[in-house]
């Protein structure tokens, strides 16, 4: 409770109440919600794997958006990171590497679809590296 007040005060949505190590009794104040993370009932928690947060004061756990078929979101993203080199990713995953089994079927190195290719050929994929 802040100091003078009678009685608790909700915590709006998108906020957090502080010190966040103390009991919900002892918090006396509150701080938007920081980007990555969201806010309901005065606490703060990392955005789910699978969405991101890039603005502050988020009220639920849906955060900003849904992942991007080419990004990759772990728990607490602010933003998306894109598909590291090499490799093609989809629902969030990384899903195999585009130069030794599989090409890419876009010749993208941040692809999201990859098919197989000919023992021939993906050693000849390797030999060249």
């Amino acid at each position: 409770c802040p100091a003078g007040t009678p009685a608790p005060l909700k915590v709006p949505a998108g906020y957090y109440s502080l010190p966040e190590e103390a009991s919900a009794e002892l918090r006396h104040s509150i701080s938007i919600c920081p980007r990555g993370h969201y806010c309901e009932g005065g606490v703060k928690r990392p955005c789910p794997a699978g969405v991101y947060g890039d603005s502050e004061g988020l009220p639920t756990a849906a955060c900003t958006a849904p992942c991007p078929p080419t990004g990759l979101c772990p728990l607490g993203s602010e933003e998306p990171l894109l598909c590291e080199d090499g490799n093609w990713c989809r629902d969030n995953l990384v899903r195999g590497d585009c130069y030794a089994a599989a090409a890419c079927v876009d010749k993208s190195p941040f692809s999201t679809t990859a098919v197989g290719i000919g023992i021939d050929d993906a050693l000849r994929a390797l030999l060249d590296d």
